[in-house]
């Protein structure tokens, strides 16, 4: 087997960013990008296609959501807390895993990647947030708004790279 190439390290670890950042918006972009493509996407081939059947797409997106509005509701759980922080390393494994598998690579790679990169982001953007909020007195309705809007842009910029 090859080593992966750089865009599919670069895939895994920047959806697990987000997954950080927002741990259902990434498998909810993977979810739906694959279901958009349908039968022509790589995601339909491995162990991973129930994220690309309508249903599993649907039930991804809707999470995304959910997510978005609950991370503005004072008395949120941290997400360097130790639930939080599993349930964001567990969604950056999903999605790196996936984007390996779909690239013919070992999944167990991917995760690891996915899982770092997650806790990464985690740990940077709660600090930032914190920072910006506590310091810069910017309020948390608008740091939480700048942040989603990085999650837009970076799930934008990984579509583009995306086969």
């Amino acid at each position: 087997m090859k080593s992966p190439s750089i865009e599919t390290i670069g895939q895994a670890a920047g959806l697990g960013a987000i997954a950080g950042m927002r741990s259902m918006a990434a498998p909810a972009l993977l979810g739906g990008i694959a279901a958009l493509q349908s039968t022509e996407s790589p995601l339909v081939n491995t162990s991973f296609k129930a994220m690309c059947s309508p249903p599993g797409a649907a039930l991804l997106g809707a999470l995304a959501v959910g997510e978005l509005i609950m991370d503005k509701m004072p008395g949120t759980m941290d997400r360097i807390s130790p639930p939080a922080l599993v349930g964001r390393a567990g969604a950056g494994a999903l999605v790196g895993a996936a984007v390996f598998s779909c690239a013919k690579q070992k999944s167990w790679l991917g995760a690891l990647i996915g899982a770092a990169s997650a806790v990464g982001a985690a740990y940077g953007t709660f600090y930032l947030r914190k920072y910006a909020t506590e310091t810069l007195n910017v309020p948390n309705a608008i740091a939480g708004a700048v942040e989603d809007a990085i999650v837009v842009a970076g799930e934008a910029a990984i579509v583009r790279t995306m086969k």
